[in-house]
């Protein structure tokens, strides 16, 4: 399940714990303690979403007379929005750690649980202080999609904000409770502070972006298994993923042969797609790539390279049995494969650059006769020389795939995929604002209105 499906759960789980607070009353201290501790949380997990999100320093919390100097005083940055939510999280001399049984503690540790969980596939991709694991790691570093990612944020907070206002409601007639007073008195200043005012600066700037997050996933498994059956066109798209995630984190095992498959894979989605641009440059890195050979990959290479000979088999037994796609299942397959294209290109112009320089890229040289003594006959032999990177045809080859990994997929591609809510974050981030017109998240009611 995406990033997206995340956030609204905790979205969805935010709105349950504001009901059910202004709904019921606190039974006793124990719901209370335990709801102030899930509502805590909450806070803590929004504070490090945005410390993802924005790849801040990990840094102490905000005290609240803090942030009473700075929240709706300077701009709303990744760093003030972290301080005010820690402020908001510190609710003093709570301690608990049993499941609650009231409602809204119920309800804050299923937000709590999702949000987690998003923050965790932000992880997968790039993790705090380490270099970014996946093309969607470097494209959240460069700021892809954060600008919208902040806005949820702010959405969320306005959320929490108005079940922070519903609060001393639940509280009332128990109020003399040990564990009342710290709750009452972290959700009397949430709610009356300047939160509210920044969470509607983040969703107004959120909601003139692309939320290019929403339809992020976790990254495939980087060690591939043993090759299974395509069934279906979901199927070989996320076999695809697979291959092009451990072309990325495993440069250093691929050989000349995933250089082979790898352009012939290209080649038979460009064919199979209709990607009338790309075809050209594919079909010539396919043939300079056939005369090519080089050291044998390790085991888990070899799984790579089979998944894309059968995926390329796939592809074109495919179309020779059912002709070009229609719309449905299959065209949307193709055309996801076919945005994937210029980063298939781009992990086996990595390849090269790790493989050549390391000796392990063979070129063929030109076949002459040779008789063996005693016997009439000549026979053609090829013979095989070490490839350096000046080679004219390793040249030709970079040039080829710098050229399909330069070219941009069809508009209308683009169009047809984005309507169905996938756009791949790698690919989205590198196309014109207006190519990738993704559905900004709509426009929240006034918080102000709904007090």
């Amino acid at each position: 399940m995406s990033y997206g499906h995340w956030i609204r759960g905790a979205e969805a789980s935010i709105v349950a714990a504001r009901q059910s607070l202004r709904a019921g009353r606190a039974a006793d201290d124990r719901s209370i303690a335990d709801t102030a501790v899930a509502r805590s949380r909450v806070y803590q997990g929004l504070a490090a979403l945005t410390e993802v999100l924005a790849n801040l320093p990990a840094t102490g919390g905000m005290t609240r007379r803090d942030a009473d100097q700075v929240l709706g005083k300077v701009p709303a940055t990744p760093a003030v929005v972290r301080g005010g939510l820690l402020a908001a999280a510190a609710a003093e001399r709570v301690v608990a750690t049993r499941q609650p049984v009231a409602a809204p503690g119920r309800a804050f540790v299923n937000a709590a649980r999702k949000l987690s969980t998003a923050r965790e596939i932000l992880l997968s991709h790039a993790p705090p202080r380490r270099a970014p694991l996946t093309p969607e790691g470097v494209a959240i570093r460069a700021g892809a999609g954060q600008e919208a990612a902040l806005g949820d944020v702010g959405r969320l907070l306005d959320e929490m904000v108005l079940a922070d206002a519903a609060v001393a409601g639940w509280l009332s007639g128990s109020e003399t409770l040990p564990a009342a007073r710290p709750l009452a008195e972290v959700a009397l200043w949430a709610s009356t502070s300047d939160l509210a005012v920044v969470a509607q600066e983040l969703m107004a700037v959120g909601n003139r972006s692309l939320a290019l997050l929403h339809g992020l996933n976790p990254p495939p498994l980087p060690h591939m298994t043993e090759s299974t059956a395509i069934r279906s066109a979901d199927d070989a798209a996320e076999k695809f993923a697979g291959v092009c995630s451990w072309l990325y984190r495993n440069p250093g095992q691929a050989r000349t042969a995933h250089l082979a498959t790898g352009t012939r894979l290209g080649l038979a989605i460009c064919l199979a797609a209709g990607a009338r641009d790309a075809r050209l440059p594919w079909n010539d890195a396919a043939i300079m790539a056939s005369n090519m050979a080089g050291s044998p990959p390790d085991e888990e290479g070899q799984l790579v390279a089979d998944q894309m000979q059968q995926l390329s088999r796939w592809i074109q037994d495919d179309v020779r049995k059912y002709g070009p796609p229609t719309p449905g299942p299959r065209q949307e397959a193709l055309d996801r494969l076919a945005l994937m294209l210029p980063i298939l290109a781009e992990r086996l112009l990595r390849v090269m650059r790790v493989a050549v320089p390391r000796g392990e890229v063979f070129l063929r040289e030109r076949a002459g006769l040779h008789k063996a003594p005693g016997q009439k006959i000549f026979h053609a032999v090829g013979a095989w020389r070490v490839a350096n990177p000046w080679s004219a045809q390793i040249t030709a080859v970079r040039q080829t795939l710098t050229a399909a990994a330069a070219t941009a997929p069809a508009q209308r591609t683009v169009t047809r995929v984005a309507s169905r809510g996938f756009l791949p974050l790698a690919v989205a981030a590198r196309l014109r604002p207006d190519a990738a017109s993704t559905p900004a998240p709509a426009q929240r009611r006034q918080a102000r209105a709904r007090r």
